[in-house]
């Protein structure tokens, strides 16, 4: 018995009167439902909803088919077809004769079955139940809560669950919530519709993490084991730490002590980039804030393509339009001040200009030394390429610079760097 179809009474009725039309009455939209009209598909080869006369004396006289006409709220049938056809009358009673009507028009075609099985094995504990009780009834076995009402994060545990599979609150649950709208913090009009309320969990969500005011407890038992659902199926959006801005040092804290909200958090695992990211975005701020000499503008082209390297690296979203703005001005004004002096200071261990980069390291004492030259490739890319060569071979990098012979084009600078003189 408890194996057997929500929709067995209503096919039933179907069944029971043998006619070439049947007008249908459904209110409640149960004939919506795909599996009962497959059911009846074997019965009447055409199933059709009422819209308006014209259209179904027209299907009436086209068709040789057996029809059942469905017909919704706030219509009616033409006096003459309504004589003429059987009509039935569909609806909530014929699959729960003791709840109360009123009360279950809020549910989903998909809840109704599994409520039905809840029914027919709890029902027989009561007698006809009044509205108050059957929606209680229907919020105990369907959604596991005992009130709705009881507590603001039971709501939003409710809210959760049914949004899972309905896009907007109906019937008696919405006004159910209206009649209690007064006890919750939060903003009524936030939570009737699907995509209004998971845009606001997200923003409360965000508030939560960033030890602000959030009005909702997501360590709450009722809200905390939806949570992951939320994320995986993309009704809420996790938390980028690499992207969205929040205090890394209490966000790590908090996901050591309550590994739950790991779930909501995405790139946690590269906080340390970002912690890296910050400290040399604040050295390269300060070199920049000072006089820079020759030997301090590879400190700058070090530090600025690290940045990039991280950056490229965890994905992240920021700008450094800032510190670009500033860096190309005061390089600007050092090679307008100090660039025409670099061809012949030799106060340096390496070379200041790269038409001496040939006689350095022909100075240092190896066995083998080769010389390979990558035309338009700038600090930025060094390091992507550094850790490639350090994956593939056991070999170790001492890093030195040099600037470019003015004006930087590859012909001249290729002609300066391997011949050792001035092109110029």
């Amino acid at each position: 018995m408890l194996n057997k179809k929500w929709y067995k009474k209503i096919l039933n009725k179907v069944i029971e009167i043998d006619t070439s039309v049947l007008l249908v009455e459904d209110k409640a939209g149960l004939l919506d439902s795909q599996d009962l009209r497959e059911a009846i598909s074997d019965l009447y080869a055409k199933i059709i909803i009422y819209t308006n006369e014209v259209k179904l004396r027209l299907a009436l006289r086209q068709n040789n088919d057996k029809i059942l006409v469905i017909l919704r709220e706030n219509r009616y049938f033409s006096s003459d077809i309504a004589k003429k056809n059987p009509k039935i009358q569909v609806g909530y009673k014929d699959v729960f004769p003791l709840l109360d009507e009123s009360a279950l028009n809020w549910l989903n075609l998909n809840e109704i079955q599994e409520l039905f099985y809840l029914y027919q094995r709890n029902i027989g504990h009561y007698e006809k139940l009044s509205y108050t009780e059957s929606f209680n009834f229907i919020i105990k076995n369907l959604y596991d809560l005992d009130s709705i009402v009881t507590r603001q994060e039971q709501l939003v545990a409710f809210l959760i669950k049914y949004y899972f599979i309905s896009n907007k609150l109906t019937g008696a649950v919405l006004n159910h919530l209206k009649d209690y709208k007064s006890k919750y913090e939060f903003d009524y009009n936030n939570i009737t519709e699907k995509k209004g309320f998971y845009k606001w969990l997200n923003r409360e969500w965000r508030e939560f993490i960033n030890k602000k005011s959030s009005i909702i407890d997501f360590n709450d038992l009722s809200i905390r084991y939806l949570l992951n659902d939320c994320f995986d199926q993309g009704l809420m959006k996790p938390i980028d730490v690499m992207k969205e801005k929040v205090d890394t040092d209490f966000v790590i804290k908090e996901a050591k002590e309550n590994y739950w909200i790991n779930v909501g958090i995405s790139n946690l695992d590269k906080v340390d980039i970002i912690n890296g990211f910050e400290s040399e975005k604040s050295r390269l701020k300060d070199l920049l804030n000072r006089e820079l000499k020759t030997r301090d503008w590879g400190s700058v082209a070090k530090g600025w393509s690290k940045l990039f390297y991280l950056i490229n690296l965890s994905d992240m979203d920021t700008s450094l339009e800032d510190i670009q703005e500033k860096m190309d001005y005061k390089f600007y004004k050092y090679i307008e001040e100090y660039y025409d002096n670099l061809a012949y200071d030799q106060r340096f261990y390496y070379a200041p200009l790269n038409n001496r980069i040939l006689s350095h390291i022909s100075d240092k004492k190896v066995d083998k030394l080769a010389l390979i030259c990558f035309d338009g490739m700038s600090f930025k890319e060094w390091p992507i390429i550094k850790e490639y060569l350090q994956d593939k071979l056991a070999i170790s990098f001492s890093e030195e610079f040099s600037i470019s012979m003015i004006p930087t084009v590859t012909k001249l600078s290729r002609r300066a760097i391997f011949s050792g003189k001035s092109p110029v």
